[in-house]
């Protein structure tokens, strides 16, 4: 059996097991101007990061390892993490669920927040696993967490040489239910967080241990 075959076994495999509705909570998607409304602050502050995570990717990353040295997943894998960190830093009080396996940001109406980058589709991408296939098909196996699953995320030219939208995605199995243009949001009340530039990174020179003495060359 071929790998192909042997993902889409894993993927149906999953799938059937899943799918017992009597075993699941279904979670109720909100409505897309109750969500923006309530979360206006975050998805203004995401909208920001995202441009500054880019820079910093360019700056940090492409300008230090080379091409052909590249991860495929290192640019979508360094994103993540720049985003995360912006988050914790400015939204510290949302991220009291977020793990090593998963992070998520807990919205105004307790909504599960997960960062993603998002296809050309505007959908993010998983290797299936049961924790995945329940997230994207609005399906809880607890009766008291029934709250919503949102992506917040962002789109990427194919060589990475920019972001081309940001969006909040909410999605059920096969079927979108709405998309949030964070670009066109208007900002009436203004975020509260303040946009940081991108700070250039400054070469240390390396220190000389105690005891060991410069020694100048003779001129010729």
């Amino acid at each position: 059996m071929s790998i192909f075959e042997k993902s889409n076994s894993i993927i149906m495999f999953i799938q059937s097991s899943l799918f017992d509705a009597s075993q699941f909570q279904k979670r109720k998607a909100p409505a897309q101007a109750d969500f923006e409304n309530k979360n206006l602050d975050v998805l203004i502050a995401f909208r920001d990061m995202v441009p500054r995570a880019f820079a910093r990717l360019h700056k940090e990353i492409f300008s230090t390892i080379e091409p052909i040295s590249q991860d495929k997943n290192l640019p979508s894998v360094v994103m993540s993490g720049f985003l995360k960190g912006e988050l914790i830093k400015h939204f510290p009080q949302l991220c009291g669920h977020a793990t090593k396996q998963r992070f998520q940001l807990t919205g105004a109406g307790n909504e599960r927040i997960f960062i993603k980058k998002l296809d050309t589709q505007m959908r993010p991408s998983n290797i299936p696993t049961v924790d995945s296939v329940l997230i994207y098909n609005q399906l809880s196996n607890s009766h008291i967490d029934v709250f919503p699953n949102i992506f917040l995320g962002y789109t990427a030219s194919e060589d990475w040489s920019d972001f081309t939208g940001v969006y909040a995605v909410c999605i059920d199995g096969e079927k979108t239910l709405w998309i949030s243009d964070l670009m066109m949001l208007d900002d009436k009340n203004g975020s509260n967080i303040v946009t940081m530039p991108v700070q250039p990174i400054v070469p240390v020179s390396p220190k000389i241990k105690e005891g060991v003495v410069k020694i100048k060359k003779k001129a010729e």
